[in-house]
């Protein structure tokens, strides 16, 4: 289960990170940059506690 999660987790990451340099090549406005880089750090926070917890139960 905590495999399919951390899959998950990654795919949504990457996808945000590919939106994210999408947009910084073709615009720039300093607001939606911010929102779009907080919602990609966001989801890298979920998905290191998602692995620490994978890390417990596997322990």
């Amino acid at each position: 289960m905590c495999d399919k999660l951390l899959q998950k987790q990654k795919e949504k990451i990457e996808r945000l990170r590919n939106e994210l340099n999408a947009y910084i090549a073709t615009d720039y406005n300093p607001d939606k940059l911010y929102e779009m880089s907080t919602n990609l750090d966001k989801e890298i926070n979920i998905y290191l506690k998602y692995k620490q917890l994978s890390k417990e139960i596997n322990n």
